[in-house]
């Protein structure tokens, strides 16, 4: 896909003309007049010493400004505006001292990683039932998700990273606990999860269910990216395990890894062991944090009653909460004192005054709604995207190195995707692998033609990303259609997120045609570019048993 680009003015620039001084231009003038009455040896005009005076004065002031420009401005944000911003990232980051990739934190931990089942057939379900559709879908994700987030938050967990229709969260090991007791927390949130909200069904008759998988060891938490484009990974045994395990994990089980359950003890539940190792938990015979080892646990019951709230409760809360105290009666000051003890860290981003480096980790139409002091739930919408899932595939090195190559690749795709006008939406690194999700044709950031965008950006990062050193190989999966748009989750730990079949169709595309950019029908006509740049692939079955159709490569 050898593409010519057009240059396209940035929609978040302002307008700017950039001239030369005028004392340049009379004293070009002038030269010129005099000239005349030269020979043809002084035709050129200006010295070189001159030329490149002006040429300073023209291209490289305007450069300079250019990249000012680039830069977000520095702003006073009110409080609620901080809250807000703390809502969208993990405590890992609001508890960060430095905010770059040169501070990466080390710390031993438990991983729960949960996926959702039936996200996708919903959206679906509601693709073309208009704004209603649209609204009752986010009621439908934020009452099931955001229950799932509040069980996590109320066992001491957090919510380290979204990926679409499913969330990984971590319970950090403190000097005053055993990871084994740290594990059963892991394990103990997780049954209460299944039994409380393991299967629930819409009214759109599709049945959400979840599977979760433990796992535990040491991790590596790293912020990515430069300027205004930052993100965070996080690294580790533990994350690869985890995936594993859920790749094994039915809907409605708890797995945990040989190596988490290698710091339990066996006895204290009722568990089946698999044929690789991997252990499906059932119920907790006994509880660790007890001095009395022979004590049954017969809590679980309790432990269910305190989450059976009425599942409408999460869809009344808004950033209302967030308002200040002098605007809100006693009743409600009194409610948001308990709903905000739930996560008390969102407060860090006040108390420390980090607004403004928060910022850095926003996807550009969130920060536009609260720039504007609007409710994030104004982004909500079903709309028609073009989306670009790259991976790349980094050599076998320590993780520090890892880390660099990471780092490198975001700060390339970030900036050819701001130039193409798109949207970075998440980094995942998974069994080595790093994924990043793009977005052609937000809110804001409207192209005549996304898919034409879309592809003409991915060949430049396959190009660029494949030449960085350490980079084995660069996937790109690139497909159009209609998804759902908005920010989903809790409202004290959320995030913006696109779900839908053009989402799954991307991803699967990346991971099937490996070192390859490939995209589906849809993206090749609406691209109108010349069909000498593709090559068409052989099909392959999605899941769920339908044929995404053609396939082109490039």
């Amino acid at each position: 896909m050898n593409f010519k680009r057009r240059s396209r003015t940035r929609s978040r620039r302002n307008s700017l003309s950039v001239v030369a001084g005028p004392e340049k231009w009379q004293k070009y003038n002038k030269k010129i007049k005099n000239d005349a009455n030269h020979d043809s040896s002084d035709e050129d005009g200006l010295t070189a010493s001159e030329l490149k005076e002006w040429v300073d004065e023209f291209f490289v002031r305007k450069s300079m400004l250019e990249d000012n420009i680039d830069q977000d401005v520095e702003v006073k944000l009110t409080r609620k505006q901080t809250l807000v911003l703390s809502t969208l990232v993990p405590d890992e980051i609001l508890l960060m001292e430095k905010f770059d990739v040169s501070s990466p934190r080390r710390f031993v931990g438990v991983l729960l990683m949960a996926d959702v089942s039936g996200f996708t057939a919903l959206s679906e379900r509601y693709n073309n039932a208009g704004k209603a559709g649209t609204y009752q879908l986010t009621a439908i994700l934020n009452t099931y998700l955001g229950s799932l987030i509040e069980v996590v938050y109320s066992y001491g967990g957090d919510i380290i990273k979204f990926a679409g229709d499913a969330f990984l969260a971590l319970w950090k090991l403190d000097k005053r606990s055993f990871l084994c007791q740290t594990i059963h927390t892991a394990i103990a949130c997780s049954l209460v999860i299944q039994h409380a909200y393991g299967s629930f069904e819409t009214d759109a008759k599709v049945n959400l269910k979840v599977k979760l998988a433990i796992a535990a060891g040491n991790l590596i938490f790293s912020p990515i990216g430069a300027g205004s484009e930052m993100n965070y990974v996080l690294f580790g045994l533990p994350v690869l395990e985890a995936k594993k395990a859920e790749s094994l994990c039915a809907s409605g089980e708890v797995k945990l890894t040989p190596t988490a359950w290698g710091h339990c003890y066996s006895r204290n539940y009722v568990h089946h062991v698999d044929d690789q190792g991997y252990i499906t938990i059932k119920a907790i015979l006994y509880d660790p944090h007890e001095t009395n080892v022979t004590k049954p646990f017969l809590d679980f019951p309790a432990m269910l009653r305190r989450v059976n709230k009425p599942q409408t409760m999460l869809n009344d809360l808004s950033d209302s909460l967030f308002e200040p105290s002098k605007k809100m009666s006693n009743i409600e000051i009194i409610k948001r004192k308990e709903f905000l003890s739930l996560r008390k860290t969102i407060l860090l981003g006040e108390e420390r005054n980090i607004g403004s480096q928060i910022r850095k980790f926003m996807i550009r139409p969130v920060l536009t709604q609260i720039d504007a002091h609007q409710p994030l739930e104004y982004l909500t919408e079903m709309r028609q995207v073009s989306v670009m899932f790259v991976t790349l595939k980094p050599k076998d090195c320590p993780f520090s190195q890892v880390i660099n190559i990471v780092h490198n690749s975001y700060k390339i795709t970030c900036e050819l995707v701001y130039k193409s006008m798109g949207c970075v939406n998440k980094i995942i690194l998974f069994d080595k692998d790093v994924m990043i999700l793009v977005i052609f044709g937000l809110r804001g950031f409207k192209h005549e033609s996304e898919a034409q965008a879309t592809l003409k950006c991915s060949y430049n990062i396959k190009k660029l990303l494949t030449a960085l050193d350490g980079v084995l190989e660069v996937s790109i999966g690139v497909t159009t259609g209609k998804v759902y748009c908005g920010v989903v989750g809790h409202p004290l730990r959320r995030e913006f997120t696109v779900i839908g079949a053009a989402v799954n169709r991307a991803a699967r595309f990346m991971c099937t045609y490996r070192n390859k950019i490939t995209c589906d029908e849809a993206t090749y006509l609406n691209s109108k570019l010349s069909g000498n740049g593709f090559t068409v692939q052989p099909s392959i079955t999605m899941k769920g048993g339908g044929l995404n159709g053609a396939t082109f490569a490039g």
